[in-house]
């Protein structure tokens, strides 16, 4: 259901309700009107909030797969570089611009894209260095998975109410 349905369902059973419960609580159409306002504003936040967990889940599930493509032939295989590094450039700027109005927040997520492409730059050349890259490039996945699962669950939440 989208935004609008919503909205006027809410409107309509506000108004219901107001028609039966009217008399008892002598509600006048301003109240009504502002009823209906603050429904319009908490349904806009709701939607808010999910695009910004969506676009910050699809960020994680993006960095994990560049992650997984050092380590795992198959990654590399199934899905073409080129709309990989698309989906997540794009995805990274969309979340660059919502969180501009938090700098430490945008900081933070800047810092974990820049630590997940070092990692990665890490692991292209051979040699010594690359097995202790590839245990690091590890710990990074698992952290990215634990993040993706927390955000995946709050994002089921903002759906359900």
């Amino acid at each position: 259901m989208t935004p609008e349905e919503e909205t006027t369902e809410m409107t309509i059973a506000i108004k219901q309700a107001v028609k039966v419960m009217g008399d008892r609580f002598a509600l006048a159409e301003g109240d009504v009107a502002r009823a209906i306002q603050e429904l319009k504003a908490s349904i806009s936040a709701a939607h808010g909030h999910i695009d910004i967990t969506e676009t910050l889940v699809r960020l994680y599930v993006f960095l994990a797969q560049s992650l997984d493509r050092c380590w795992n032939e198959a990654a590399r295989t199934t899905y073409p570089e080129h709309e990989l590094q698309s989906h997540l450039s794009s995805t990274r700027a969309k979340m660059m611009e919502i969180l501009s109005v938090n700098r430490v927040v945008k900081g933070k997520v800047e810092q974990e894209c820049n630590r997940v492409r070092s990692l990665i730059a890490a692991c292209l050349p051979d040699g010594a260095g690359k097995t202790a890259a590839l245990d690091e490039l590890k710990a990074e996945r698992a952290v990215l998975k634990n993040k993706t699962m927390a955000l995946s669950d709050l994002l089921a939440v903002f759906r359900a109410v």
